[in-house]
């Protein structure tokens, strides 16, 4: 009996393997072919099956390939081995099991030979956004505010076709100078032709506030929505799933590339403040168009905030004019007839409020 010419290429972590070992058996008797590798690294080859496989040599067989299913490459094999380890295959018409890689037979041969491994390839795209540096941290309506998105090939695979979509929050719009964004409904897509593993690469967006939009923090985020690996293929992200679903990210962290607190690492949030902005209007009308002296004139001022957000403490300056001697006012102690200013205080967006100031014509 003779097994022969085994050629074990290197194995890959986690796949599944089968082994093509040239066997002869020119006994009468049945033989069996086992073969072990050393995944673990350790120096010993398992006894238990979880290192080897067996097949049967009928008598007469004449070097004839056989197929040898092995347990499939352990994920940490690489690791464990370091790159590098060795196989074992054993022929007899002796009973043979997992548990005889060594000892003796009454006949057969027992080869070893040498076996490296090498890491799974890996699609790994990350993606981080913040204000661009230089960014006000604090913005009004219509600011223009520009984001920085980085995209970080974290893989050992080259990646293509990379397409960032940008979620438009409720109170911006994208920059229409920005031409490299394409702009759909409410959100924003850009393309990254290729990307080296172990490269990041960066691209800005700019967006507007809108007039209306009200104080507080406005977040945006972005995510890469699909990519290609080298091969031009849709890639499969070891750690994450590009779509373009806002609203299926959980546990969301800012500037988190390695899917920390359930985090997924190609989608980022980004924020600024807008800061309260108010818009008030003052209009002021008198009760006739003419009047004679010692006559008197009703004259009514009415502020009215027209938003977006509250305002407060608001301050209005009348002060009469010399040809006026001031009578009455409504406002119940808000105006100061010394110093002509009228006290509004508080006004909610939406919100208008009247004072009638009564005088009489010198």
């Amino acid at each position: 009996t003779d097994e022969d010419g085994v050629n074990i290429p290197a194995l890959t972590d986690g796949q599944a393997l089968t082994l093509s070992v040239n066997a002869t058996n020119t006994t009468t008797k049945a033989g069996t072919l086992v073969c072990w590798i050393d995944y673990n690294g350790d120096g010993k080859f398992a006894t238990d099956g979880s290192e080897s496989g067996a097949v049967a040599v009928p008598a007469g067989t004449t070097a004839t390939a056989l197929d040898v299913l092995m347990p499939q490459v352990p994920a940490t094999a690489t690791a464990d081995t370091k790159g590098s380890s060795y196989a074992r295959c054993r022929l007899s018409t002796d009973i043979l099991t997992a548990s005889n890689p060594k000892g003796v037979a009454t006949d057969g041969e027992v080869e070893d030979y040498k076996v490296s491994f090498v890491a799974k390839p890996q699609f790994d795209l990350a993606l981080t956004k913040k204000p661009k540096a230089g960014q006000a941290a604090t913005v009004k309506a219509g600011d223009t505010v520009t984001y920085t998105i980085e995209v970080l090939n974290q893989g050992t695979v080259d990646a293509q076709a990379i397409v960032v979509t940008d979620y438009i929050p409720t109170g911006m719009t994208v920059d229409p100078t920005d031409t490299k964004w394409t702009v759909s409904g409410t959100t924003a897509s850009t393309t990254i032709a290729s990307l080296a593993a172990g490269a990041t690469t960066t691209v800005d967006i700019k967006l507007i506030v809108d007039n209306k939009t009200a104080a507080g923090d406005l977040v945006n985020a972005a995510e890469i929505s699909s990519a290609q690996d080298d091969k031009g293929a849709v890639a499969i992200d070891v750690d994450s799933t590009p779509d373009t679903n806002p609203v299926n990210e959980t546990g969301i962290v800012d500037d988190v590339t390695d899917n920390s607190s359930n985090d997924e690492d190609d989608h980022d949030i980004a924020k600024v403040i807008v800061a309260p902005t108010v818009d008030l209007e003052l209009t002021k009308t008198l009760d006739k168009s003419t009047a004679r002296r010692g006559d008197t004139v009703k004259y009514t001022l009415t502020v009215t905030n027209k938003g977006p957000d509250n305002a407060t403490n608001v301050k209005v300056a009348d002060v009469l004019p010399s040809s006026l001697t001031y009578v009455s006012d409504d406002s119940a102690g808000a105006f100061d007839t010394a110093g002509g200013v009228w006290s509004v205080g508080d006004l909610a967006n939406g919100a208008n409020r009247a004072l009638v100031i009564t005088a009489t014509v010198k």
